[in-house]
């Protein structure tokens, strides 16, 4: 009985909530809608695709980062047309995996990087275009480009830390040369070998050069230009190339520890 008057108790209230249903309907019989609401799954993660960069050894290679030098080392490319490498997409520390060059056909520039010497380039034997090494505040020592005996064109510029470019002795001639806002560099030595600078050589602003001895080796050139270089007050090793009929150019000195005339050095007034 009280199951009964249970079930009646049901029945009027279900058709209270819902006139479509009425009292006497069965309560059994009754349609209920389930509403399903499932859990979301959460989207899965988008796998990260990496694209490796592709070079074109017959072409101008830029490396940007250590990522791309890295990457360029394992193509093994044996020769490029120009190589360019310079911090702009990331800090390059080494150069390490570049040990398959050999042959550069144009020009070398490596600028605004992090590294502390040139590692890795040592198995480079021709380099037939200009080398520029500019503003690698890091750069100790240019140990790596020892095996480079021939260039058009060498500029060392603004490299704060560089105290020796001695592994360039290899070197005996140059169209230009150009020393430039070296601070720590007190000597040329590495240049000891260079007999000719067929255009022009720049010595400008290095505060800490003291001597230009590894210079006194070379017996053809036109125009030198020796400025900004508060140590610097012996000019001798100057005075043959300056009283041979070898030099045909300009010879201008300012702002050094001394800074003689033309006609100062041929004479033997070379120094303080």
């Amino acid at each position: 009985m009280k199951k009964l008057i249970y079930l009646m108790f049901l029945a009027c209230l279900f058709s209270c909530l819902n006139p479509h249903i009425g009292f006497g309907d069965d309560i059994l019989n009754a349609d209920f809608v389930v509403v399903d609401n499932p859990i979301e799954e959460e989207p899965e993660e988008e796998e990260e695709v990496i694209i490796e960069p592709v070079f074109d050894c017959s072409q101008t290679v830029f490396l940007k980062s250590q990522a791309e030098v890295d990457a360029f080392g394992l193509e093994g490319c044996p020769e490029v047309e120009n190589l360019w490498i310079e911090e702009i997409d990331g800090p390059i520390f080494n150069l390490h995996k570049l040990t398959s060059l050999v042959k550069i056909n144009g020009f070398l520039s490596i600028q605004d990087t992090s590294i502390s010497d040139f590692e890795g380039l040592q198995n480079v034997t021709q380099l037939n275009g200009s080398l520029l090494i500019e503003h690698n505040p890091e750069l100790f020592v240019v140990f790596g480009l020892q095996n480079i005996t021939r260039l058009t064109e060498l500029s060392i510029i603004n490299n704060e830390g560089l105290t020796s470019i001695f592994s360039l002795n290899g070197l005996t001639s140059l169209r230009n040369l150009t020393i430039r806002e070296n601070n720590a560099l007190t000597e040329l030595e590495g240049l000891q070998n260079l007999k000719s600078v067929e255009q022009h050589i720049l010595i400008q602003e290095n505060n800490f050069l003291s001597n230009i001895y590894d210079l006194d080796n070379i017996i053809n050139a036109n125009n030198i230009s020796i400025m900004g270089n508060d140590r610097l007050t012996d000019f001798c090793p100057l005075k043959n190339l300056l009283q041979s009929t070898n030099f045909t150019g300009d010879f201008i000195t300012n702002f050094n520890g001394y800074n003689p005339t033309y006609e100062d050095v041929v004479t033997g007034n070379c120094s303080l």
